[in-house]
């Protein structure tokens, strides 16, 4: 290949690129043109013999004098119109340094409350702050901030203790920041801190609910409907967890020794993973299962642990029907409650096997 092939294309502009001092040169020539062009004039003018000649002379160079007026007035605007672009995009340029500085500034500021520990006010105080440079309009410092605080809940999530309900007791600026993360992943703002909660041996805390994580992994510990509404929209991973009424995920390839406990199943993909979950009280009805030899191997235990379906809105599978052999079957009643059908085909209603679960 020559060195002809190789070298780059250059591009040329399709219409000439009039410059800021290309007006300002063609203005100036206009000037020097016209003093010479008016010396002419006035002199051609003086020359006439009578006044009413002078008149017409002056008539007829009248003309001339605007149009050239007007180019030199023409190029001169361009000029100032250019000079006056140029000069607002360096005030712009000068006014976002200055932004990027106290945006700067204000993420320092806002790492600094929220590491005091001692001070609860402070740390509300940067959070605040913090919101503020994530919801920055061009996001300069968004992910730092977002990694500030995500950074900050997970630690402080580790080691707190369990409140009297049962969910991770969390301070007002731990709170704040949970909220924090949450309204910053609704606007697209992720952090890149994946996040391990775990909980301890003499605790299974009902954790809460927090996304704009990189990813969320949950080792024990209890989850409901809501939080898990929220963490779900994270890349999440679930091990030993109790996951209590919620309608589950088609795939169950992020639960590992997880309890589902009173439960909605709508879609359950054949995966391999199935057989290390647990299956409690769950609703099957209508579901749609992909592999029911699955569903039927005896380590799952879906009848003795009360897992059921309305026999009027079965499972859905091209081939198998028989159910009962795998599932308690439900009918609901008048009431609207479902009463579990004995072999003789009666209905009973037991107190430990309710109701239908609302979703």
């Amino acid at each position: 290949m020559t060195e002809k092939d190789v070298s780059p294309k250059v591009v040329t502009p399709e219409w000439p690129i009039f410059r800021e001092q290309h007006w300002y040169a063609a203005a100036v020539a206009l000037v020097m043109i016209g003093v010479v062009l008016a010396t002419f004039a006035a002199a051609w003018v003086l020359t006439a013999d009578e006044t009413a000649e002078m008149k017409v002379r002056i008539e007829l160079a009248s003309p001339f004098a605007t149009v050239f007026l007007a180019l030199v007035t023409f190029c001169t605007v361009a000029w100032r119109g250019m000079v006056t672009s140029r000069q607002a995009d360096q005030q712009r340029r000068q006014n976002d340094a200055n932004d990027d500085a106290n945006y700067a500034k204000l993420l320092q500021e806002g790492a600094k409350l929220l590491g005091d520990k001692n001070k609860p006010h402070d740390q509300l105080a940067g959070v605040a702050s913090l919101e503020v440079v994530i919801h920055e309009p061009r996001g300069r410092f968004a992910r730092q901030a977002m990694d500030i605080l995500a950074s900050f809940y997970v630690g402080a999530a580790r080691s707190k203790e369990i409140g009297k309900d049962g969910v991770v007791d969390l301070t007002d600026a731990e709170d704040a920041t949970r909220r924090a993360l949450i309204c910053a992943y609704e606007v697209g703002v992720v952090s890149m801190v994946s996040a391990v909660f775990r909980s301890s041996n003499d605790n299974n805390p009902t954790w809460p609910a927090v996304c704009g994580f990189q990813s969320q992994h949950y080792h024990g510990g209890n989850l409901y409907s809501h939080q898990m509404s929220v963490i779900l929209r994270d890349r999440s991973y679930f091990e030993d967890v109790e996951i209590v009424s919620v309608v589950l995920p088609a795939s169950l390839d992020a639960f590992n020794d997880c309890t589902f406990s009173k439960c909605k199943v709508d879609k359950l993909e054949k995966d391999e993973w199935w057989g290390s979950n647990a299956f409690i009280e769950c609703d099957f009805s209508s579901a749609e299962i992909d592999d029911p030899s699955q569903l039927a191997r005896p380590q799952m235990m879906l009848r003795e642990n009360t897992n059921w379906y309305d026999v009027d809105n079965p499972p859905r599978h091209p081939t198998f029907d028989a159910w009962r052999e795998i599932l308690v079957a439900k009918k609901r009643t008048d009431d609207g409650r479902f009463a579990r059908i004995l072999e003789d085909g009666r209905l009973v209603l037991l107190e430990d096997i309710d109701d239908g679960i609302p979703f």
